[in-house]
């Protein structure tokens, strides 16, 4: 298959002929998705880079505006509805309508975390999503023309009728716990007549295109957020604290210090310092200055971490963002 990035238009009548090229798309299992913010457009210049363009996405500091990849699919059942063809009286048939294009996956890694985050997010939020499909056997996006294809956009994610993630399956003794997520399309036409495919180079394989982790930010010793002395400890995890990265990124993140900022209830800085406890291996947090002794005993303090533009200048790479409050 060539390398291209541009649109397949079937609608119009200039390519419309059937001879058959010797380079041609037969799509693969769906390994993968991305789901993209609705109304999200990807111009011609942004699909000659796309690799690119997706992991900025990915990265993108605001989480409205970011790109979610989800995939590693163990299996997909195709619950697609057939199209309509009736038959009259006389023995003639008669099309009626199209079906409906219904997907769904089966995941196991990142398992009940993951299954939570899903739920929370997408579940049911169709309105907000759109869909790009990673073929991964050619290394190409698999989107939709615009409809009105204008200020040089020509690519976008399909048109979603449902997001769900069902509630996941036991594990009986002989099956494992299984976890789904199913799509409904609004519109097959997409998916057809205005099918779209950005090709990207096998030198930038899409299937390493991951989500970002949570970092997050919990006292120590936990549950306690309230100051002692003007010192909080703070362990930094990721996945609901099983996985510990003060080892990798303590330093790091002590080195980006002044891109944390600290807020009162009023919205007023606040000064704080970041040091390393290694025999905690914690994160120090020392408040200190006018605004911070002001503040009466019991107040809450809202704590910024660097956003993923910084973090990932700070060699903290594939992390998202995060905010966690401290008590006075």
């Amino acid at each position: 298959m060539p390398q291209y990035a541009e649109q397949f238009n079937m609608t119009s009548s200039q390519y419309l002929n059937t001879g058959v090229n010797s380079q041609y798309l037969v799509p693969g299992f769906i390994h993968k998705v991305m789901l993209v913010p609705k109304d999200t457009m990807i111009t011609q210049t942004q699909s000659q880079s796309m690799y690119a363009t997706a992991q900025a996405g990915i990265a993108n500091n605001t989480d409205s505006s970011r790109w979610f990849p989800i995939g590693n699919f163990t299996a997909m059942e195709d619950k697609s509805s057939k199209a309509v063809v009736n038959t009259t009286s006389i023995g003639s048939f008669v099309f009626i309508r199209d079906g409906k294009y219904h997907i769904e996956f089966t995941y196991m890694r990142g398992g009940v975390q993951l299954h939570n985050k899903l739920r929370k997010k997408f579940h049911l939020q169709q309105d907000s999503w759109e869909m790009l499909i990673v073929d991964k056997d050619t290394n190409c996006f698999m989107g939709t023309k615009p409809a009105l294809n204008s200020s040089g956009y020509v690519t976008k994610g399909y048109t979603l009728e449902q997001i769900y993630v069902e509630q996941y399956d036991f594990n009986n003794a002989t099956d494992e716990a299984k976890f789904r997520i199913g799509f409904v399309f609004a519109d097959v036409d997409e998916f057809n007549e205005r099918i779209s495919i950005i090709q990207v180079p096998d030198s930038q394989p899409l299937m390493l295109l991951n989500g970002l982790k949570d970092l997050e930010f919990q006292t120590f010793p936990a549950p306690y957020q309230v100051l002692t002395a003007a010192v909080a400890k703070l362990r930094v995890t990721t996945g609901g604290g099983a996985t510990d990265l003060y080892t990798l990124y303590g330093s790091a993140l002590v080195a980006i210090t002044a891109q944390f900022s600290f807020r009162d209830a009023s919205g007023n800085a606040l000064t704080c310092t970041i040091t390393l406890d290694a025999t905690t291996q914690t994160l120090i947090f020392t408040f200190s200055g006018a605004a911070y002794t002001a503040l009466a005993s019991g107040a809450i303090i809202d704590c910024f971490s660097p956003t993923i533009t910084q973090l990932i200048a700070g060699s903290i790479p594939g992390y998202a963002n995060t905010s966690f409050q401290l008590t006075k």
